[in-house]
């Protein structure tokens, strides 16, 4: 039974994957910038909102992993990443693909966006990649961002044949190299070892120990022996 739990949530993280979302946003913003020329600062702050999200989401880890700064009584040490990226991408990527003179339908698939967003964070707490304090913020950020791109993007459309594209690539990418769905960049590394130069510790800090420490110790409740 915990098998098809844990199976039936994790095709839902590489949602939620910067590595893989990176190339198709680079695209998307890429296409909005040619077909709207006059407006490519309104365009721009959707990918520059999210590049300032994934700098609050390094800050955190590094911050964490190098001082140990959280909210313990939380289990809080950090933002979720993945949840952060969700829901700032997938809200506004729905939207653009339809057209906008379809002013119902696009409302429609902005809320489509944000539930995949958020069953992306769930699914970072089924696999036990993040309590919930941690998916929470995320969410949070992400949302933040989704705001941003919703608010100036509204009045522009990807077009029909980019639209047809790119879901025909996000199809057949995963049909052609399923392993793709997997690849990550080894971040959390890099963040523990640039948190450990800063704060010169030798090793990063851990959730474990660093949910013991300052704990009061427990009684010893044994009886003396007479």
């Amino acid at each position: 039974m915990q098998w098809c739990l844990h199976m039936s949530w994790a095709w839902l993280t590489p949602l939620g994957n910067a590595v893989l979302l990176a190339p198709l946003m680079a695209a998307v913003v890429l296409v909005l910038l040619w077909r709207a020329r006059g407006q490519r600062k309104d365009v721009l702050r959707w990918p520059l909102a999210l590049l300032a999200a994934v700098a609050v989401v390094a800050a955190s880890k590094i911050a964490f992993y190098g001082f140990g700064f959280g909210v313990k009584s939380w289990n809080l040490t950090g933002y979720s990443g993945h949840a952060a990226v969700a829901l700032a991408f997938w809200p506004v990527f729905l939207m653009l693909l339809v057209p906008v003179r379809f002013i119902t339908l696009r409302p429609l698939l902005v809320v489509a966006g944000v539930v995949l967003g958020l069953m992306v964070g769930y699914s970072r707490i089924v696999l036990g990649a993040h309590p919930p304090s941690e998916v929470l913020v995320g969410v949070i950020l992400g949302g933040l961002v989704a705001a941003v791109g919703v608010g100036h993007l509204l009045r522009l459309e990807l077009g029909m044949p980019v639209v047809v594209l790119l879901l025909a690539a996000m199809i057949a990418l995963p049909l052609w190299k399923p392993e793709w769905t997997n690849m990550h960049l080894p971040s959390e590394r890099w963040f523990a070892r640039i948190g450990t130069e800063l704060s010169g510790r030798d090793k990063p800090h851990r959730r474990a120990t660093w949910l013991r420490e300052g704990r009061p110790a427990a009684p010893n409740t044994a009886q003396p022996r007479p």
